[in-house]
């Protein structure tokens, strides 16, 4: 499609003819931004066309550029925005009949493209929130409450025109102008009120203080009387009927009351000392089908006694097999010795551990042998 063919469509699509522009011509000039990935061209047309000789041809001519910058390249929403003082300029046309819808619709427009301009996350003329969260840092509370307060400012200012239009329809002839352009404002109405429910059930899930989302909850359940009811009283005109599919909400308003949620078990937390307490309990244990015996127990201590470094798990393999002798045949005198003898391996004196070792092997040597063998069952024979 050439430039020629999207100037033709366009002096189509804004005749002065009081019906609504048809929808091949409206099409040709959508197609043509995504054909060129741009809206340039488009605005730089419609802008050219003379329209202050009729009010009809600058109604026309505003809901050409909403469907345009609603369903063209993502580039005419950028456009859009640079011409915002030119679409405001045709609310304020001279005209007659259709004087007061043209400069609210004019106004609405303007406040679409003032909010998505402002807003970071919105590439294109719809309201898609998945395309948003893509785009945006929806993880912020407050700039994500303030967001969406202005999204429902303009939801407000999308619907009371939307009202404007339908009231205005009983004292005219012909409505088809009017119908023309409550189409793209019921689709950007529905598509930002989808976009107010996606967002406050983000809202909902990131703030615990469900009171600070309150006002935010009540305006919601307004605005959904008032979409209900916009959306009901189109339902009632058969041309709107068979030009676009109306949406259907619930009669009540979504509940967005905090679920409760169940508290997460916080992790375990354990010292350091607790930790090597465990380790120790564990080694221990591994250890405790080892067989003891006095020439384990002298081996491991004078192992002990000369490292430089004595190892954990020695340390550990020679306190369990000391309990286990203990346990066998309870020797004050071995509990003394081996008592010294591990008080010895904190201190700094090497000496000292070599004292300790040689009065703990010295008792072990001089003991008799049976106190470390295991004990013996005993019988009982009946008298």
């Amino acid at each position: 499609m050439s430039a020629v063919d999207l100037a033709r469509s366009i002096k189509k699509a804004c005749s002065i003819e009081e019906v609504e522009p048809k929808r091949k011509h409206v099409r040709a000039c959508i197609l043509y931004t995504w054909d060129h990935q741009s809206g340039t061209q488009f605005f730089s047309i419609v802008k050219s066309v003379p329209m202050v000789v009729s009010e009809i041809q600058v109604f026309k001519c505003l809901i050409l550029v909403h469907k345009v910058v609603q369903e063209g390249h993502p580039s005419v929403l950028k456009e859009a925005i640079r011409n915002i003082e030119w679409i405001r300029s045709l609310g304020r046309v001279p005209s007659n009949d259709y004087g007061r819808l043209i400069q609210r619709y004019a106004d609405c427009i303007c406040e679409k493209l003032m909010f998505q301009s402002s807003h970071r996350g919105f590439s294109s003329g719809m309201f898609e929130y998945k395309e948003y969260t893509s785009l945006a840092v929806v993880s912020d509370p407050d700039r994500g409450y303030d967001t969406l307060w202005s999204l429902m400012d303009l939801l407000d200012d999308v619907v009371e025109t939307g009202k404007l239009m339908l009231a205005s329809m009983g004292r005219r002839r012909r409505t088809e102008l009017i119908d023309a352009a409550i189409i793209p404002l019921v689709t950007e109405s529905y598509g930002i009120y989808k976009f107010v429910v996606a967002m406050l059930k983000g809202l909902v899930n990131e703030v615990d203080d469900q009171s600070a989302l309150e006002q935010l909850c009540e305006r919601y359940r307004t605005q959904h009387r008032n979409a209900f009811k916009l959306y009901a009283d189109c339902s009632s005109i058969k041309p709107l009927i068979s030009l676009i599919i109306l949406p259907k909400l619930p009669p009540e308003a979504e509940s967005f009351d905090m679920p409760d949620k169940i508290p997460l078990e916080r992790p375990k937390m354990l010292s350091t000392d607790q930790r090597l307490a465990i380790h120790l309990a564990l080694q221990s244990i591994n250890h405790s089908r080892e067989s003891v015996s006095f020439y384990s127990v002298s081996q491991l201590a004078n192992e002990i006694a000369v490292s430089a470094e004595p190892s954990i798990p020695a340390i550990i393999r020679l306190t369990h097999q000391v309990t286990t002798l203990l346990q066998r045949n309870p020797s004050p005198l071995l509990a003394q010795a081996s008592q010294l003898y591990f008080q010895a391996l904190l201190s700094p004196s090497q000496q000292d551990i070599i004292n300790a070792n040689t009065n703990l092997q010295n008792l072990l040597i001089n003991s008799p042998a049976h106190i470390f063998d295991p004990p013996t069952p005993q019988t009982h024979t009946s008298a």
